[in-house]
């Protein structure tokens, strides 16, 4: 069971539960698929300025994005980061070494570092812990749930 904090505007939140595991849901509020449950506000209207993050192991921020945070990154987050980026970011996600990303990939380990400073610069980032974390609030990963709790 996930928790949802829902906050469709500055002066209002809700607390939802849904069945979904909290990667699917954060990638279902992301790519604009989630909608709100009926009664609730934004019901109707797009959804595309909805965002979503992860706040613990079990709970999730869903909250919607200001006009003048609209970006046009946000309307395609992928845009930023090339398809063989894609591939280094959702093994790194998944927890694998450079070494194990080079050979599942077929590049050197070299190619996989050049990558993931690519990487870490489109999504400014320090570290590449902060860039899958960055990815993940874009929707564009899912990064594995550890079995300790938050």
């Amino acid at each position: 069971m996930t928790r949802i904090l829902y906050l469709p505007s500055e002066s209002s939140f809700y607390t939802l539960d849904s069945n979904l595991p909290p990667g699917r849901l954060i990638l279902a509020v992301n790519s604009g698929r989630w909608r709100p449950p009926d009664g609730l506000p934004r019901r109707d209207k797009a959804v595309a300025g909805l965002r979503a993050v992860r706040l613990g192991r079990n709970t999730i921020l869903i909250f919607q994005l200001l006009d003048n945070e609209l970006t046009p990154s946000d309307s395609h987050p992928a845009g930023p980061l090339g398809q063989r980026q894609m591939q280094v970011l959702q093994c790194v996600a998944q927890g694998m070494t450079t070494r194990q990303v080079a050979a599942r990939l077929g590049m050197s380990r070299r190619t996989v570092y050049l990558h993931l400073a690519a990487i870490r610069h489109s999504l400014s980032a320090v570290s590449t812990a902060e860039a899958i974390q960055r990815a993940a609030e874009l929707g564009l990963c899912q990064p594995p749930v550890s079995d300790n709790p938050e």
